[in-house]
């Protein structure tokens, strides 16, 4: 029996018990089933509130010119959600006047740590940090979630 990663919900990794056994299989099932039952709820929240900020920037493009939230855009911020790692606080989700979708996280003392992606799959990032640090940067979304993005969402959240 070896352990082994395995995507169980779609771009989230975890382990699994890769066996030949009718037993481990059992177990992987099981295991798998349960993954999608606790992820299930996170998931829907997010999906509606991209599909809400869709919607939202939709009637403001109309009043104040901004350009709406593509299909594509949120396709891929859904896609996005989906792909980061369950250890990740929720972020709060938006849009943006140029039609975009963001997603924010907020620390202590105006630290931020913002992911915002476009129709095309193009993320762009930017922290800034205790201690006056920042970074940013850009990356492309291709089924996981950039690892500069888990660790500047991590570096904000986590404790010391």
């Amino acid at each position: 029996m070896t352990i082994a990663p395995t995507r169980v919900w779609p771009c989230v990794p975890i382990k699994a018990i890769v066996a030949f056994s009718d037993e481990a299989q059992s177990v992987n099932k099981l295991l798998r089933e349960l993954h999608l039952q606790i992820m299930a709820p996170r998931m829907e929240r997010f999906t509606a509130e991209i599909q809400s900020a869709a919607l939202e920037s939709a009637s403001s493009s109309r009043e104040v010119g901004a350009i709406p939230v593509s299909p594509l855009t949120s396709n891929y911020a859904i896609a996005f959600v989906k792909s980061l790692p369950f250890e990740i606080p929720d972020p709060e989700i938006a849009h943006e006047a140029d039609g975009e979708i963001s997603f924010d996280w907020f620390g202590a003392m105006g630290q931020i740590f913002s992911v915002t992606i476009d129709q095309t799959g193009r993320l762009a990032y930017a922290g800034r940090f205790e201690g006056g640090s920042k970074i940013h940067g850009t990356e492309r979304f291709m089924d996981s979630c950039p690892q500069e993005i888990v660790h500047g969402v991590f570096r904000l959240t986590s404790p010391g």
